[in-house]
């Protein structure tokens, strides 16, 4: 089976190389609604019949850099919590009464300051990792695709690719609390905050949200009970070391590439593959995925904004710096360029040209833009690296078919 969540052109490849008649028995997902909580993850469940297969092949990552072929081997799991604290009836005078009065936020900070330790390791009680064997990754470039600032230092100890790939990590991804602007003279009664736990593969998920409750209940500081909600788990994913269907995809790489595969992991988490790991739980999951410098683009306009801005215009204009075109109505355009990686200087002022008060935001997305450029630097797959393997009877794809799925640049 093939899945397929941001890279579909790499499984349709695949069929034209075959001229849409491979050796084998071959099914194509195709699952693009994680991103804005769809529900495809209860699919698989309800039709398990469909998910039945030797090998699952998902193009959902990409190699560590240009001609380097890789393995994703690793994927981390993640447990969420919503942690409420409240104290007092209402706000109060901090004049009056700051002092005795139990300030909600300040419980919330001295809380959530427990849960990494003086090196900026996570400290909750029966949580563990492993040092990462596979591909290292460096600190440079650790730095330059996270944007971390300079002279700012990297937390928690051990190298950078096990604190991303195979130790826990945990983070607060939101806090609700008075904002700076319009703040008074009062002790806060609540505030609240949501912690997201990234735990090594191998770790139960339910388990470690356990795990986490606990340390929030235990820790609260003076006195002061608080309470706990779960939010979304997901366990990891470790990919097998041994079998058929990955000997094959190996050799595949080493003829095309001309050097062995490495492994690599990804901190993040992929909902899909866990699924499918319970769904077909003798299937060999292999996750591998082809990234290029090129850019899709989409535009919607909507509300306020309606007969101020027009998509089409906007995304033409936008695609033009990228070598690419573009266009559409006034509410929905879409469109391309060539150049991905000039993507965030194309976006670096475009808030004045929508919205003078609205600039910030796309500051915001020509920052998020600038970071993935540094990824399709690292990551873009030159086309004349593609692979292609015949799992089922573990035969290479003929060099002639393989050329002329390189010339369709598919």
């Amino acid at each position: 089976m093939l899945a397929a969540r941001q890279q579909p052109d790499v499984h349709a490849a695949v069929l034209r190389a075959f001229a849409g008649k491979p050796p084998c028995r071959l099914r194509v997902i195709i699952e693009g609604d994680e991103e804005f909580g769809g529900s495809f993850e209860e699919y698989p469940a309800q039709h398990p019949e469909l998910f039945a297969a030797d090998a699952i092949v998902i193009a959902d990552s990409g190699n560590v850099k240009v001609g380097q072929p890789t393995f994703t081997t690793s994927l981390r799991g993640m447990a969420n919590v919503t942690v409420n604290v409240e104290t007092m009836a209402g706000p109060v005078h901090s004049g009056v009464f700051g002092g005795p009065a139990p300030d909600a936020l300040m419980v919330l900070i001295n809380l959530l300051a427990t849960l990494r330790d003086a090196s900026g390791d996570t400290a909750i009680a029966g949580l563990t990792g492993s040092q990462w064997d596979g591909v290292e990754v460096s600190e440079d470039s650790y730095r330059e695709d996270a944007g971390v600032l300079p002279g700012v230092p990297l937390v928690g100890t051990g190298s950078i690719a096990s604190r991303l790939y195979s130790k826990p990590a945990v983070s607060v991804i939101g806090i609700d609390a008075p904002p700076v602007a319009g703040a008074i003279n009062a002790v806060v009664p609540k505030a609240r905050a949501v912690v997201s736990l990234r735990i090594a593969p191998g770790t139960d998920a339910a388990e470690a949200q356990r795990l986490l409750v606990d340390h929030l209940r235990r820790h609260a500081p003076w006195g002061v009970e608080v309470t706990v909600e779960p939010g979304p788990i997901g366990d990891g994913f470790a990919a097998p070391s041994e079998g058929p269907a990955l000997a094959a995809m190996t050799k595949a790489m080493l003829e095309v590439f001309g050097e062995e595969p490495v492994n690599t992991g990804s901190g993040g988490s992929i909902p899909l593959v866990s699924v499918l790991t319970a769904v077909a739980p003798e299937a060999a999951i292999l996750l591998v995925g082809a990234q290029d410098g090129k850019a899709a683009l989409v535009a919607g306009v909507n509300g306020s904004a309606m007969g101020k801005v027009k998509a089409g215009e906007l995304l033409s204009h936008i695609a033009g710096q990228i070598g690419g075109k573009g266009g559409g109505r006034p509410d929905l355009a879409q469109g391309g360029g060539e150049d991905g990686p000039a993507l965030a200087t194309a976006l670096h002022g475009i808030g004045q040209r929508c919205d003078p008060h609205r600039t910030g935001i796309f500051e915001a997305i020509g920052a998020e833009a600038s970071a993935r450029r540094h990824a399709f630097e690292r990551c873009e797959l030159d086309q004349r690296s593609l692979f292609f393997g015949d799992l089922a009877s573990r035969r290479l794809l003929p060099s002639a078919a393989r050329a002329d799925v390189v010339a369709q640049g598919s």
